[in-house]
């Protein structure tokens, strides 16, 4: 009778031998659903497991399927014992299914695992904020730095402009008294010299002496006029 007929009640049962990250063994957290978290490296799984059933055991075999956001849910197969290795991921979250399959097709209890793989640290927010706002400080202390350094260009010419000013003051002011002084003195002399009793030749030297030295007057005033002028447009 079909009908008395009873579900085999072995079912495969499958234990996880070694569970290696970056081929460092790992324990498992405790618990029906385990979650991992792992830093950005800590991306190569590789997982020993074995399925125990009641005769045949290496006709047992284990299947397993990798599920993550925008990833396929394809089953996939090891012997017994099993070898499963996950490599090179991707950051992300995770969802790990194992479950035995005995020699007859009789399915066991899924075991699943959970892991999350960050992300590196470059792709964090508080990382992309921290090196923009370092970024920002940098081009301050550059414009500010460019802006001081101009400055002291400035207040370096002007100092350089000061010290002309002041020396071209006293070269003046040294022609002035010295070689003004002279020049008039050679002047009123030459005015005041008796012309009757000199020649002809030296009435006509002495006036060319007076002209020169009223010439020479003339064109130093005109020198310390263009001098002085030159400063006030420096200021």
């Amino acid at each position: 009778d079909l009908n008395r007929v009873k579900p085999y009640p072995y079912l495969p049962r499958l234990e996880i031998q070694t569970f290696n990250i970056n081929k460092e063994p790992r324990e498992l957290p405790a618990g029906d659903l385990p979650l991992l978290n792992l830093k950005y490296r800590e991306n190569s799984i590789n997982i020993k497991t074995i399925v125990l059933g009641e005769h045949n055991g290496e006709l047992h075999e284990v299947r397993y399927r990798l599920m993550s956001v925008g990833g396929d849910s394809i089953w996939r197969y090891a012997g017994n014992p099993g070898n499963i290795s996950l490599d090179r991921l991707l950051p992300g979250d995770y969802h790990l299914e194992l479950q035995p399959i005995n020699n007859n097709g009789l399915l066991g209890n899924i075991k699943r695992i959970k892991f999350q793989i960050d992300q590196p640290i470059w792709k964090k927010s508080w990382f992309i904020f921290s090196m923009i706002a370092a970024t920002i400080l940098i081009v301050r202390v550059i414009v500010r730095w460019y802006l001081w350094r101009q400055r002291k260009e400035f207040e370096r010419r002007q100092e350089i402009d000061r010290v002309l000013q002041k020396e071209r003051s006293r070269i003046g002011a040294d022609m002035h008294e010295d070689l003004g002084g002279e020049l008039t003195a050679i002047q009123l002399i030459s005015k005041k010299v008796d012309k009757d009793k000199l020649s002809a030749a030296d009435k006509k030297r002495m006036e060319e002496i007076t002209q020169h030295a009223g010439d020479s007057i003339t064109h130093m005033r005109d020198i310390l006029w263009a001098m002085h002028n030159e400063d006030d447009n420096l200021k």
